[in-house]
């Protein structure tokens, strides 16, 4: 590949954010990894959201000196360690960057190639993503995420059919873009980036590049049962709330589903109850005109859940009959 001062047209300032929260295990990989980057005109932003580890965190940042931008603020989640990293950012696009995650060296040379080649075809912005890869810390694994490529005004029917599917770490963002659409709603914990994911899709075109951008770690001080909880009723919060899109009808056509069966039977699979019964309801207000692969999907739905419900019958009674044949 070309060196990137022989080949950008435009070399924009970009701001690579890091959130950290009791990050002294692995901050310094993220860190290594931003200054790193074969692309130079960057700066690193790290926001410190009020880590409890005995100043660790805080003192790793402050041996970065004026290399990076520093903030230690008080806790308040992703979420708002985000918002004040894009406020301090003074680039023109903004990658973010988890502290336990790691970038490859020419994630954004490469991307900004492509923008600059982008811009001069579509003369529009866009917003980027890419493949990623995780490292399963305790398997000592590497596993490729690939996926499958979309087409840009298909974006809203995939996110909402497949789900979080975008590392939000792989994206390169315009900043006007926060400006324009708000910034992260600090009052979800777990969803926050799907949710700006539809917002900047109204103004924005989601484009996926096929290259592996960041390498992700999968580690046990990740998550707990607390969250998860929090997960699961944001996730069908989400998806009911987001379908207003398509049911607008006055929305341009990169919010429409082509298969509105398929769309409910995926979240009957993915236990998203709430999003599902919801969906059906709306098919009789909204007066939807289903075709005859929506109908497959919608039987499909129905005895999916039926079909686990006989199947733990069928083992139940299992049970109960070598409990009788032991007992005479």
């Amino acid at each position: 590949m070309e060196t990137y001062g022989d080949c950008l047209t435009e070399e924009p300032l970009v701001s690579i954010i890091i959130p950290v929260y009791n990050g002294s295990d692995y901050l310094n990989s993220a860190l290594e990894s931003a200054f790193s980057q074969t692309y130079k005109n960057i700066e690193v932003v790290v926001i410190n959201d009020g880590s409890n580890d005995d100043d660790k965190t805080d003192e790793i940042c402050k041996s970065y000196g004026n290399r990076i931008v520093y903030l230690n603020k008080q806790n308040g989640g992703v979420a708002s360690a985000l918002n004040a990293g894009i406020k301090l950012a003074k680039g023109e696009y903004i990658s973010w960057l988890s502290h336990d995650d790691m970038y490859i060296k020419d994630k954004i040379e490469k991307q900004i190639l492509f923008l600059n080649d982008y811009k001069d075809k579509n003369n529009k912005k866009c917003i980027l993503y890419s493949n990623f890869i995780i490292i399963h810390v305790l398997e000592n694994k590497r596993e490729k995420i690939t996926l499958s490529l979309e087409n840009p005004d298909t974006f809203y029917e995939s996110l909402m059919t497949r789900g979080g599917f975008i590392h939000g770490c792989t994206t390169l963002i315009p900043k006007e873009a926060f400006t324009k659409v708000g910034y992260f709603n600090e009052k979800l914990q777990t969803t926050q980036d799907n949710d700006m994911w539809l917002r900047m899709n109204t103004m924005y075109d989601f484009v996926q590049m096929n290259e592996y951008f960041v390498e992700s770690r999968d580690h046990p001080g990740q998550g707990s049962k607390v969250m998860k909880d929090i997960h699961e009723h944001e996730r069908n919060a989400f998806f009911k709330d987001n379908l207003k899109y398509f049911y607008d009808v006055n929305h341009s056509t990169k919010f429409k589903i082509r298969n509105y069966g398929k769309l409910i039977f995926s979240f009957k699979r993915r236990g998203l109850i709430d999003a599902y019964k919801y969906s059906l309801k709306m098919i009789r207000k909204k007066k939807l005109l289903l075709n005859g692969d929506d109908l497959i999907y919608l039987i499909y739905a129905f005895f999916y859940f039926h079909h686990r419900v006989n199947l733990i019958i069928v083992r139940l009674f299992d049970y109960i009959l070598k409990i009788k044949s032991n007992y005479y």
